[in-house]
């Protein structure tokens, strides 16, 4: 299950030692600012729209928007702050499942669903 955007906000708030209610304040210090827009990052990673967010933040859906955006390009300077949204993002999204490998490519005759063999089986075949 995806978490809510207030589990979010509790978890950023611990790992940057600020209070989630100082989150919700205009206060625009980076002591401050850096966490809200990570908070919004993550919580738009894990599926919430900027609607739904912003109710939570008390702003507008372009506000959060804008932080996205800009703590993105935080992010791309600096690769300790892109470490630490990545490790967030992990803990947040669920585990990933087993990726299956795919059959061998079969096309498909334009007649029916009966298979027609790979290339290069057909070659294959014809040589032995």
């Amino acid at each position: 299950m995806s978490p809510s955007v207030v589990d979010i906000q509790i978890a950023v708030a611990r790992r940057f030692q600020v209070s989630a209610l100082d989150m919700l304040i205009r206060d625009r210090s980076h002591r401050v600012l850096i966490p809200r827009q990570l908070a919004y990052w993550l919580a738009w990673k894990t599926g919430k729209s900027t609607a739904h967010i912003g109710r939570k933040f008390d702003r507008d859906h372009a506000t959060i928007m804008h932080g996205v955006k800009a703590i993105d390009q935080r992010m791309k300077a600096d690769p300790d702050l892109a470490a630490t949204a990545r490790d967030m993002l992990a803990e947040f999204l669920p585990p990933k499942m087993p990726v299956w490998r795919a059959a061998p490519s079969v096309t498909y005759s334009g007649r029916s669903n009966m298979p027609i063999a790979a290339p290069e089986t057909a070659r294959t075949e014809a040589a032995g």
